[in-house]
């Protein structure tokens, strides 16, 4: 059994955020409603193409870049961009956070997307006190997964990779932080499988309360 984490750092989108505010602004710019996820996945492949050549970009320039290729004019697409700032946290987000609070676990966010528009959309959802420290990519000019990523977050947080933990919604992230020597929880809201070619999470759950009450359950360091 993997011994208790000193600190959670949990991903912000999709896994804390969720983007269905984006899905009218779609559809307001005149595209179906599902290119939402179709566009987001296409930023993610881009943002890791353009890391693995040694090309950092920012995730505003890539969603500005992205939608404007969908044909989106530049108040489309700033319409678009402005509703980032709007976005509602999955409501399991507050209960887990303050479970793994209350047990002494720190919390963190760690995120692809931008330092101030994290702190936006966790102030607007009064999430902010339960989070010590937003970590943005940008601190380190990598994008998750990349190893370094995962690093500078436990070197933020002042303890060995070993003691730290990542809560996601993707696969991915969670096998570039188990890489860091993360241990790693997987929520799989809507049924989502685990790839079998990556090395199975710590913890899973179809919520990220499952998640944290799995870690709280581990034996502490």
């Amino acid at each position: 059994m993997p011994q208790r984490p000193a600190c959670v750092a949990f991903d912000m989108v999709e896994t804390t955020f969720s983007l269905e505010k984006l899905r009218p602004r779609f559809e307001v710019a005149g595209l179906a409603g599902h290119r939402m996820e179709t566009w987001f996945a296409g930023l993610l492949r881009d943002a890791f193409a353009l890391d693995t050549i040694g090309q950092f970009t920012p995730f505003p320039d890539l969603a500005k870049s992205s939608l404007a290729a969908l044909g989106l004019s530049d108040e489309q697409v700033s319409n678009v961009i402005d509703g980032f700032a709007t976005l509602d946290v999955h409501p399991d987000a507050a209960p887990a956070m303050t479970r793994l609070r209350a047990a002494g676990i720190r919390v963190l966010a760690l995120t692809n997307g931008s330092e101030d528009v994290t702190r936006k959309i966790l102030e607007h959802n009064g999430l902010d006190s339960l989070v010590e420290r937003v970590i943005s990519i940008t601190e380190i000019g990598r994008w998750k997964p990349a190893p370094e990523v995962y690093e500078h977050a436990a070197q933020v947080a002042g303890v060995p990779t070993s003691q730290m933990a990542l809560f996601a919604v993707h696969p991915w992230d969670c096998a570039g932080a188990a890489n860091a020597d993360y241990t790693t929880g997987f929520v799989s809201r809507h049924g989502e499988g685990w790839p079998s070619v990556m090395a199975r999470p710590d913890v899973t759950g179809t919520s990220l309360v499952e998640l944290a009450d799995g870690v709280l359950a581990w034996d502490s360091a």
